[in-house]
């Protein structure tokens, strides 16, 4: 009798054990569970590294960093859409009201996503090699090369119901954008065996073209500083290497050339620090700064090393500079704080070419 006793609390313990690991399970499986992010805001501020993912196969990511909490996100776009690819080549990206829009270059798309929880919410297609966008909070236009690189467009996104407008002809290969007033300046690099010096100007009341103003070959960045005076960098022509032409920094006002800096041939990208009007871009040492009130180019360096992409924090007071290393693997992100001299490095994806920062 007593044997059957203890075999029956033996029972008991053994059944209790099992139960409290199953629920310890349940709960650790649970506590791991990787939920989209929704109402409570991520990803509506933040650095966000749009990652153009390898040449051949695969996909652009967008990585997400939080500098506050010092936390990193890597490929956003497939955590919070059950891991569909973004494409292929993830291009640039921008903020208009509660919604991202990502241009995807090679899979010839627009992604909108929810700014909030990054989920997706629109696909506009039917845009051939879209490149940059601009937006004056209201109106959303996007630069697009074309077939064949040399034919490119300007089109309008109606952000209501996800469609493009009839295409704004610019030619060659236009590329990065900037809204002043209502005039859109288009810097329209050189597409492949072709020359450009040109900046469009298009009236956004019309979306028609109403001026061209010559700068330098090779016109690839455009920003606006905070007088809205416009900036243009050119990088220079590849005409038969190692035959090259210069590169130089133009300044419009009124839609008229007032000033121009002689630069070095290959210099890219071009960020605008708003606090004190000063520029950034990169070149073949590294990233290059120009007070916009000097007389001539200061060939000042704030950065040393080979990088792909280039933002500025202006609450922070902070350059951020992308790596794409050996173009095959994880690229780095740079930040470099101006008032403390500190710095901070971050992962990104493959191929980092675009960094945006919504503050």
């Amino acid at each position: 009798m007593s044997s059957i006793n203890i075999n029956i609390m033996n029972l008991k313990i053994s059944f209790s054990k099992l139960l409290i690991a199953i629920l310890f399970l349940g709960l650790t499986q649970s506590s791991c569970k990787k939920d989209p992010i929704d109402s409570a805001g991520e990803y509506a501020k933040g650095v966000f590294i749009v990652n153009e993912g390898p040449f051949s196969n695969g996909t652009g990511t967008i990585t997400h960093i939080n500098q506050d909490s010092d936390v990193v996100i890597q490929d956003v776009f497939g955590l919070q859409n059950d891991g569909e690819p973004l494409g292929s080549i993830a291009q640039s990206m921008i903020k208009v009201g509660d919604a991202y829009y990502i241009a995807v270059n090679n899979a010839a798309k627009i992604v909108k996503v929810n700014a909030k929880t990054f989920v997706k919410t629109a696909e506009i297609k039917g845009i051939d090699l879209p490149r940059y966008f601009a937006t004056d909070g209201n109106k959303l236009y996007v630069s697009a090369y074309g077939e064949g690189f040399s034919n490119g467009s300007v089109y309008e996104i109606n952000t209501s119901n996800n469609t493009l407008s009839a295409p704004i002809a610019v030619g060659n290969s236009p590329e990065t954008m900037t809204i002043v007033g209502n005039k859109l300046y288009v810097a329209i690099g050189s597409p492949f065996g072709a020359n450009s010096k040109s900046v469009k100007v298009i009236d956004t009341n019309t979306n028609k073209v109403t001026n061209t103003i010559e700068v330098g070959d090779n016109p690839t960045a455009i920003v606006q500083d905070k007088n809205k005076n416009v900036w243009v960098l050119c990088s220079g022509d590849f005409v038969t290497p190692p035959i090259v032409s210069d590169g130089a920094l133009y300044q419009i006002a009124n839609e008229q050339v007032v000033k121009k800096y002689n630069l070095p041939n290959g210099l890219t990208r071009l960020a605008i620090d708003n606090n004190s009007d000063k520029l950034y871009f990169i070149g073949k040492e590294g990233v290059y700064s120009q007070r916009v009130g000097d007389l001539n180019y200061t060939n000042n360096i704030e950065l040393i090393g080979s990088y792909y992409g280039l933002g500025f924090a202006n609450n922070k007071n902070e350059i951020l500079a992308a790596k794409a290393l050996d173009f095959q693997s994880q690229g780095t992100i740079t930040v470099l704080n101006l008032t403390s001299n500190s710095r901070a490095e971050y992962k990104s994806g493959i191929i980092p070419g675009f960094v945006y920062v919504v503050e």
